[in-house]
């Protein structure tokens, strides 16, 4: 979320889950968000849903 990225957590276990909701308390530092930003691109798998006619 802070890099205009949404996880998608998932769980089954009630303590889990509510885990997965504390956001509010967690920030990535700038030293930490550079290096993210820095990592080689490996991700990506199908089409952009906006571009694709279904």
């Amino acid at each position: 979320m802070q890099n205009d990225v949404l996880p998608l957590p998932k769980s089954i276990t009630p303590s889990r889950i509510v885990e997965n909701l504390a956001i509010d308390d967690f920030e990535i530092t700038v030293e930490d968000m550079q290096t993210i930003n820095a990592m080689e691109y490996c991700g990506g798998s199908g089409l952009h849903p906006d571009k694709v006619d279904f």
